[in-house]
């Protein structure tokens, strides 16, 4: 993955910003000087050090992803989520986990899961784009103590998070995190080594994408000395749109479970455990993709196991298939009707299952 990779967009009108997020950096730069691409976070796994971050730069504007024609941008709270800082001095009902759908892609912050249970019950998110489930539960035992909610969110993406399992358990430290109950790396008191270990990283990505651009230039100089934006557009849309074919039928024929799946549902049980011994709860929300509405439901036969796989506990279950199932027009609850995040409607749907879910709880 490239850290300046663009999202796929379809452009609507005039005012949708088609600058690649490299040149929406670089503009950008120009206004705010302590600004950063949020960097994934396999591009720290990876690596395979002997420190992992856990999130983003601390105390930075943010830019994360543009789906929708604006770039959804964020001020990161102290540890690099994307909470206001003052969260963290507050008392919490709510403490979210999972990918870059609990991130807030690629919406306004006022339109993310967060942000819009927030308006309900006090919330601290730690989700962060390209996360699995093993870097998520080392989320949770960094950060869990310290956020003390009495309900915390386990957010699933069905499209990568089993997929993310065979990467993820590549990592040194985050085997160490599954298998050693005591282990921790004490993050919460290194972030000013995470903030310059990440800063690095980019840099060293920026560089090399400044590099890259310089070289394009210079073939294009020569072979094509015009060039026309729509056509390019109109190629990328057309190249991503081949890939969602491709990797529709790939799906179809690799419907597999990983080897590694025993991880997840073991990591689940660990979590589940630390939280009934604290008296909080676990709610698990399952996600589903823009791919199980626009194809042949490539990823049926894996929901039918996961879900079954949880309702074997007595973990609190929240299926937003059967939420989206019910939704009269459920592609317009993706930007544009293609491949990407729920847009604000689709995000507004989830939040409000984990409210009446809460509120529901809390009743007992």
């Amino acid at each position: 993955k490239n850290v300046f990779e663009q999202s796929f967009k379809i452009p609507k009108d005039e005012e949708f910003d088609t600058r690649d997020k490299y040149s929406y950096y670089l503009d950008r730069k120009k206004i705010v000087d302590d600004i950063i691409v949020a960097v994934p976070t396999d591009h720290y796994i990876g690596l395979n050090h002997k420190f992992l971050p856990l999130a983003g730069k601390s105390m930075s504007q943010s830019i994360l992803c543009n789906e929708t024609g604006t770039y959804s941008e964020y001020f990161s709270d102290r540890y690099g989520f994307n909470n206001l800082d003052k969260n963290w001095d507050r008392s919490n009902k709510i403490l979210l986990i999972g990918d870059s759908f609990t991130h807030g892609a690629c919406v306004e912050n006022k339109f993310t899961i967060a942000g819009r249970v927030n308006h309900k019950f006090n919330v601290l998110n730690l989700g962060y784009i390209s996360s699995g489930p093993m870097i998520e539960y080392a989320r949770f035992k960094e950060y869990y103590k310290k956020a003390n909610t009495p309900y915390v969110i386990w957010i699933f993406s069905e499209q990568n998070d089993l997929d993310d399992l065979k990467f993820e358990s590549t990592n040194n430290i985050l085997q160490k995190y599954y298998y050693d109950e005591n282990f921790h790396q004490n993050i919460l008191q290194k972030q000013s080594d995470v903030d310059k270990y990440i800063m690095d990283i980019f840099l060293k990505k920026l560089s090399k994408e400044k590099d890259t651009r310089n070289n394009k230039l210079k073939k294009t100089d020569i072979y094509e000395k015009t060039n026309n934006s729509n056509n390019k557009i109109k190629t990328n849309i057309k190249l991503k749109k081949n890939n969602l074919k491709f990797n529709n039928i790939r799906n179809k024929i690799i419907d597999r479970y990983p080897n590694h799946e025993r991880y997840f549902f073991k990591i689940i049980k660990k979590v589940e455990k630390t939280l009934i011994n604290n008296n909080s709860k676990l709610i698990f929300v399952y996600m589903p993709s823009f791919e199980t509405y626009a194809y042949d439901d490539p990823f049926l036969k894996r929901r039918k196991y996961v879900i079954s796989e949880i309702k074997k506990t007595n973990i609190n279950l929240i299926n937003m298939t059967d939420i989206f199932n019910k939704h009269h027009d459920v592609l317009s609850l993706y930007p544009f009707r293609s491949y990407g995040h729920p847009n604000a409607k689709g995000y507004e749907l989830v939040a409000n299952e984990i409210i009446k879910k809460v509120i529901e709880l809390e009743k007992y």
